[in-house]
């Protein structure tokens, strides 16, 4: 995938997002106009209006209420856009790490930012293969730059894991502890 088309995905998602945001914000309005209603008729009842026609319109709005905030009780956490310029940043971050990497005076203070990014590896094993996670911010840089839904993909507590073939290490024959000192 090039940079133009995680541009393209980035733009896309963020539009995505923008009109999912406006939506709820809309549907907040609506609720705070029903509100705004209800605390008229209350005071319209105690003026003299017809008690009949201040208790349908009443029931209305209360069940318009109830719909809505149960719309809203059940909406998705709000998310942030992402820059539009992510992809370059990234891949002039990832240049820079490549360059500190090579480079012996700074390879040892890039290692240590790189373990900074990770707060977590697990390996479990999962039908035969074994499912690596990895926790913490580089799970974040992963899934973004995820290209395979079924090798990489995010769980419900936001970790993310890839699957990896296994591959077994066994001893051999002259496997001896002394050599291990064990």
């Amino acid at each position: 995938m090039g940079l133009a088309e995680v541009s393209s995905l980035i733009a896309e998602r963020n539009t995505i997002l923008g009109q999912r945001n406006a939506q709820f914000h809309v549907v907040d309005a609506g609720l705070a106009k029903l509100k705004a209603r209800q605390k008229v008729l209350i005071p319209a009842l105690a003026a003299g209006v017809l008690a009949r026609t201040v208790k349908d319109e009443m029931i209305t709005l209360i069940a318009q209420e109830d719909e809505v905030t149960a719309l809203l009780t059940n909406r998705p956490a709000e998310e942030s856009a992402l820059h539009p310029n992510l992809a370059t940043i990234y891949r002039d971050k990832v240049a820079a790490l490549h360059d500190a990497l090579a480079d012996p005076s700074t390879k040892d203070d890039a290692f240590s930012i790189i373990r900074g990014l990770i707060e977590e590896v697990r390996l479990v094993p999962e039908n035969g293969e074994l499912r690596v996670e990895i926790r913490g911010a580089l799970a974040g840089i992963l899934a973004l730059g995820a290209a395979n839904a079924k090798t990489a993909r995010g769980s419900a507590d936001g970790s993310i894991y890839v699957l990896v073939s296994q591959t077994k290490l066994v001893a051999g024959a002259r496997f001896e502890r002394a050599t291990f000192r064990l």
